[in-house]
């Protein structure tokens, strides 16, 4: 027993110094990462538009469970609230020949000369001049900017950051008429976040939606026979793309007293890889 106890101590000492270890690179990438964020602007410069939600989500992450941080990335926070929603973005996405998304920046289609395009799907080009909140021509990039706002209410408490997170999606749920009916993971994702969150009838609307994404989704052929993801869909309904997205599932089952979304999709996971 006094082998065991022992045993024990030494597990947990050294757990506790791992901790502090990752703790410890986590403050100076976050240090490193905030010599890039412009106050003016409210973003991270060098980076795109929606890659900055994500610099906002993971610098929230940090902040939940550092306090050493959390006073430094609320003001962040409360910057990039204010000042990202001037910013004048414009934007061209583009699929290319092997139906991989090619971003650039700007409104020059000019800049396309010479790339091996997707013959048959339109060049998108954003003509966005005075974005209203988070908004822009792209139902993803509102995606990542709705769920960077809910871990920004998570850490602060700041109800504007949800209502701002529920109008952005409120905004996506204008893709449902596609023929895929905004068959897109972040769609998923922020429905069952909001789920978890919301209260009431709220609650029960949002879960609604992410339900009816999981059912559709399971439809598609995009889960394979070793339960892992394709990265889309084509006329056929398979990519050849292996890569596991369960994130938005696990929001889902943690907003619903049904795991099977879960279990169907991470377990499956597993054992196929």
């Amino acid at each position: 027993m006094l082998r065991s106890l022992v045993s024990l101590y030494s597990i947990l000492s050294l757990a506790d110094i791992a901790t502090s270890q990752y703790t410890t690179n986590a403050e100076a990438a976050f240090k490193q990462l905030q010599t890039w964020y412009n106050t003016s602007s409210g973003l991270w410069s060098t980076t795109g538009w929606w890659n900055a939600a994500n610099c906002l989500t993971v610098i929230g992450d940090l902040a939940a469970i550092d306090s050493s941080v959390k006073s430094t990335v609320t003001g962040v926070m409360s910057n990039t609230f204010t000042q990202a929603q001037t910013y004048n973005l414009q934007m061209t996405k583009v699929v290319m020949v092997n139906y991989n998304y090619l971003s650039i920046y700007g409104n020059d289609t000019g800049a396309l000369n010479g790339l091996a395009l997707a013959g048959n799907i339109p060049v998108q080009a954003s003509t966005t001049v005075n974005p209203q909140g988070f908004l822009n021509d792209f139902y993803d990039d509102e995606g990542w900017w709705a769920l960077g706002w809910i871990q920004a209410y998570d850490v602060t408490g700041n109800s504007d950051y949800l209502t701002m997170a529920e109008d952005i999606f409120a905004d996506m749920k204008n893709a449902t008429t596609t023929p895929c009916s905004n068959g897109a993971r972040l769609y998923l994702s922020v429905s069952a976040h909001l789920a978890n969150r919301a209260t009431g009838s709220d609650k029960a609307n949002y879960l609604t939606i992410a339900k009816n994404q999981w059912n559709w989704f399971k439809g598609t052929g995009m889960i394979n026979s070793q339960g892992t993801i394709n990265d889309g869909l084509t006329n056929s309904s398979n990519n050849g793309l292996s890569v596991n997205w369960a994130g938005p599932f696990v929001a889902t089952a943690n907003a619903s007293t049904e795991s099977s979304a879960l279990d169907a999709l991470v377990a499956a996971a597993a054992i196929g890889v």
